[in-house]
């Protein structure tokens, strides 16, 4: 993989902007692009390169567990440390992805960036627990809702004293006419 294509995904993050040119030549030297095609399990069940912090260039993942937790678009990242006990991230169109050694770039270290950028993801990205008890939630309001409607439908008065036996047989039969 041509360095120069490294160097160009690199720069559509901001993350990189300020690192001179020996650090950017050793990245390049270091890092791959990886094009995956879409419902492909990029990370996880012993998949991936877990060694590696991903930056999504094209594309967009879902990292789900047993239910879906989050959407990653372009310009997202993910792999700094986030929880991903019983998780994976799938792609959910066709995705392309530069991997850059999480050793490595930890050591790049301007002002703390990649451990504050870890951080925000473990408190951004939805734990377990918290999934779950949304699932419950969401099962919670569907069944009240559904309560709701049926108790406003049948404990609805009547606006009329017409009943079925009041409207002409040849109504309720109605296309058969033809056929009597």
């Amino acid at each position: 993989m041509a360095n120069n294509e490294v160097e160009t995904a690199m720069m559509r993050f901001e993350y990189f902007h300020k690192w001179n040119k020996e650090t950017i030549a050793e990245c390049c030297s270091l890092a791959k692009i990886k094009k995956y095609n879409e419902n492909v399990i990029i990370l996880g069940e012993g998949i991936g390169f877990p060694n590696y912090v991903y930056f999504v260039l094209n594309g967009r993942c879902k990292i789900i567990e047993e239910l879906y937790v989050c959407i990653l678009n372009p310009l997202s990242c993910f792999g700094f440390g986030e929880a991903m006990d019983r998780r994976m991230v799938v792609t959910t169109e066709p995705t392309e992805c530069l991997l850059i050694p999480h050793y490595w770039l930890t050591q790049q270290t301007l002002n703390n960036l990649w451990n504050k950028i870890g951080i925000f993801l473990r408190r951004h990205i939805p734990s377990t627990e918290y999934v779950f008890k949304e699932f419950v939630n969401q099962r919670k309001w569907l069944k009240h809702r559904e309560e709701l409607v049926e108790q406003i439908l049948f404990t609805k008065k009547r606006t009329s004293n017409n009943q079925i036996s009041n409207v002409p047989y040849f109504l309720r039969i109605g296309k058969n006419i033809d056929s009597y």
